[in-house]
C-alpha cells in the first residue's frame, strides 16, 4: 500500500516537473517570437532595406522586385521574407534571365546584418529561366556570377549561402545559338538540399519534371522530346573549380518506366558528357522513343516483339 502511494505521489510529481518545463519553455518561445515580432515591425523598412541591398550587392543585371513582405510566426526562428513579381534583366537586351510571380526565402535574422547569410530556404514559384547565348555569342550568362564591385571589398560586402531550393511551375531554357545546342524543361516541383565542401557542392534532388526536349547538336536531333520524368533521392556532385557535374547509378521515371542512369558532365571547355543507361522489362517501340528522331528512324528497321 505505501509503495502504490510513493510510486504514484513521485509520478504525480514528475508530471508536475514536466508541466512546468513545458510552460516555462512554451513561454520563453511566445517571448522569443513577440520580441522579434516587435522588432520586425519598428525595423521592417530597414529589414526590407537590408535585403534590397543584399540583392544589388550580389546580382548583376538590372533587378525589378514590385513588393516584399516580412513575417516572423510562419517561420521562427527565421524570418521569412517574400518577394512579388521579380525578374532579372541583362543590360544589354533588357530581356529576362529570371522571371518569377513569387520568391520567398528563409533568413536568420541575427545574421542579416553581419557579412555571412545561410539562407535556409528559397523558394520561386509561377516562374521562367531563360538562359542564352546568341548567335554573336553574347550571353547573359553573366548573370549568374557574383558581382564584383568595388563595394565588394568593403565591409558591406557579404557571402550567401542557400541551403535548399524549391521550385513551383517553373520552366527553363537554356540554349547556345552558335553550339547548337537547346535544353528545355517544365518543372511541377523541385526539391534541391544543397551542402558545401571546399569547392565541391553536394546536391540531394527530388523533382517532378516534363522534358520538352535535350538538344546536345541540334543537327542531330533531340533526345527525350515531351516525356515525363521524376526521380526522389538523386545524389549529385558539382565541382565548382573544375566545372564538372556527376551523379552515380540513380532511378528516373521517364514515362512511367524505371530507368538506371549514371553521367559525368563537363561545362569548363567543352560540352563533354558521358551516360550510362539501363533498363528491362520494356517494348522496344517505348525504348527507342527517348533517343532522337534520326536514330528512331535507323532502329525501326530492326523489329523486336518481345520486352528486353
Amino acid at each position: 500500500m505505501n509503495n502504490t502511494f510513493i510510486q504514484s505521489s513521485y509520478k504525480n510529481k514528475i508530471a508536475r516537473i514536466s508541466l512546468k518545463i513545458v510552460i516555462v519553455f512554451t513561454v520563453l518561445v511566445l517571448m522569443m517570437l513577440t520580441t522579434a515580432s516587435i522588432y520586425v515591425h519598428y525595423n521592417k523598412e530597414k529589414i526590407i532595406a537590408k535585403i534590397k541591398e543584399q540583392v544589388y550587392n550580389n546580382v548583376r543585371g538590372e533587378v525589378h522586385i514590385k513588393n516584399i513582405d516580412i513575417a516572423v510566426w510562419s517561420s521562427f526562428p527565421y524570418i521569412a521574407a517574400q518577394l512579388n513579381n521579380v525578374s532579372l534583366l541583362d543590360s544589354h537586351f533588357h530581356t529576362p534571365l529570371l522571371n518569377a510571380a513569387e520568391i520567398s526565402c528563409k533568413i536568420n535574422l541575427l545574421q542579416l546584418l553581419g557579412k555571412v547569410h545561410d539562407i535556409a530556404k528559397v523558394r520561386i514559384a509561377n516562374g521562367s529561366f531563360h538562359l542564352f547565348t546568341d548567335s554573336l555569342s553574347y550571353s547573359n550568362a553573366y548573370l549568374l556570377r557574383k558581382k564584383d564591385t568595388a563595394s565588394s571589398a568593403s565591409s558591406s560586402s557579404s557571402s550567401i549561402t542557400i541551403h535548399n531550393i524549391n521550385l513551383e511551375n517553373v520552366s527553363a531554357l537554356i540554349e547556345n545559338v552558335p553550339k547548337q545546342k537547346r535544353y528545355e524543361f517544365h518543372f511541377s516541383s523541385l526539391k534541391a538540399h544543397i551542402d558545401k565542401t571546399d569547392s565541391i557542392l553536394e546536391i540531394e534532388l527530388d523533382e517532378n519534371c516534363f522534358v520538352k526536349g535535350l538538344g546536345f547538336y541540334l543537327a542531330k536531333g533531340i533526345y527525350l522530346q515531351n516525356h515525363t520524368v521524376n526521380t526522389a533521392n538523386c545524389s549529385l556532385k558539382f565541382n565548382t573549380a573544375t566545372r564538372e557535374l556527376t551523379f552515380d547509378k540513380t532511378s528516373f521515371d521517364i514515362n512511367h518506366h524505371i530507368y538506371f542512369v549514371q553521367g559525368k558532365f563537363h561545362f569548363r571547355d567543352s560540352s563533354f558528357f558521358q551516360l550510362h543507361i539501363q533498363t528491362k522489362d520494356i517494348q522496344y517501340k517505348q525504348a527507342m522513343k527517348v533517343l532522337t528522331e534520326r536514330i528512331q528512324n535507323k532502329l525501326a528497321m530492326v523489329a523486336l516483339k518481345e520486352p528486353f
